[in-house]
């Protein structure tokens, strides 16, 4: 072997030399500086996405300075909310609220009939056929549909038919659709108010 390197000449010796340095070089490079590089960028990337982060919480922050104001007027929203559409809805709440807006109204809840049975529409929200009758005056039955259209909750009225008898009193038969998140398995029984 020595025999061999002697017979190489000065100048191909420093080319193996610098050919061997540049492979050693090359070695070095992607078994150690390669991944530290790489590794770096990914550590660069992820503080760019936690400091993007902090500003957005930082300018949310900023906007409510005053935080337990935020949350009370949300929770106040949430509320309105819940009463809008809430997760179930019963047939006595809906004669009790019913029955408090025909008083307010001045008019008369005879019955309130619940559905035989619940389905979800398109949107995934439980819709709550029932079938109302009440008695009074032309106006104060107009009033009270009224009040149930702007009420707390969705309600969206499907028909109304009115019919009057010997005394001139008026009956108004009325289906409405209530609606809620859960299917709140409604009674099948009818549900009568009191006079």
């Amino acid at each position: 072997m020595k025999e061999q390197l002697a017979k190489i000449s000065p100048e191909m010796r420093s080319v193996l030399l610098l050919l061997l340095a540049v492979i050693v070089a090359i070695l070095v490079y992607a078994q150690f500086i390669l991944p530290l590089t790489l590794e770096k960028e990914n550590f660069d990337n992820q503080i760019l996405m936690e400091n993007t982060k902090l500003a957005a919480i930082q300018t949310f922050a900023d906007k409510n300075a005053n935080y337990e104001a935020y949350l009370h007027k949300k929770t106040l929203e949430l509320e309105v909310s819940k009463q809008q559409l809430p997760d179930t809805v019963t047939i006595p709440e809906l004669v009790a609220e019913y029955s408090t807006l025909a008083e307010q109204t001045t008019v008369v809840l005879e019955t309130l009939k619940p559905p035989s049975a619940v389905k979800a529409d398109k949107a995934g929200l439980f819709v709550i056929p029932i079938k109302v009758t009440l008695t009074g005056d032309y106006f104060n039955l107009v009033k009270f549909l009224q009040q149930v259209e702007m009420g707390k909750r969705f309600t969206s009225i499907q028909s109304v038919d009115f019919t009057a008898n010997e005394q001139g009193v008026l009956t108004m038969d009325a289906d409405f659709i209530v609606y809620s998140l859960k299917n709140p398995n409604p009674p099948v029984a009818n549900a009568s108010a009191t006079k």
